[in-house]
């Protein structure tokens, strides 16, 4: 019976020990589904980490593009499963090529995407920059470009 305590208190000891270490190292648990989110001047970033800080599980951006004729495009893109290095950082991007236009027969348009972002440390904040466009070509030969421009955010749980 005394051996079982001894061995239970050494695990304690050990456990406590590694828990002691990450902390003191910057290396901290980040519990499963842990959300950041940033308001940015273009709209929003909402992050999702994994419990192990190596994968965004999801991330939800929305946005306001200015349009080259004058108008603005609000829209949302949902990307998942972006691995983070051992550098803490993050990049995914997207290019739809050209696609036919189902409001607009004989029209194209295209889609473009970019996330970048780096973990802090105590994995406490995300920083990085998100870029989004589309570029339509009406059937009458019309181009309409539609870009946010690079957005920095810097999000927060």
């Amino acid at each position: 019976m005394r051996m079982g305590k001894i061995a239970v208190t050494v695990s304690v000891a050990a456990v406590t020990t590694v828990l002691a270490y990450s902390a003191a190292a910057g290396v901290a648990s980040t519990p499963a589904g842990t959300g950041y989110v940033a308001q940015t001047s273009g709209g929003h970033v909402a992050l999702i980490l994994s419990g192990s800080g190596r994968q965004v599980k999801r991330a939800f951006i929305g946005y306001t593009m200015n349009c080259s004729d004058g108008t603005s495009f609000t829209d949302f893109d949902s990307l998942k499963a972006l691995p983070i290095s051992a550098t803490r950082k993050f990049k995914a991007s997207f290019d739809s090529g050209v696609l036919p236009d189902p409001l607009d027969p004989g029209g194209a348009f295209q889609v473009t995407d970019s996330i970048t972002g780096k973990v802090n440390r105590s994995r406490t904040k995300i920083t990085g920059t998100v870029r989004h466009g589309i570029t339509l070509k009406s059937s009458k030969g019309v181009i309409v470009t539609c870009t946010t421009g690079a957005i920095s955010y810097s999000a927060t749980h």
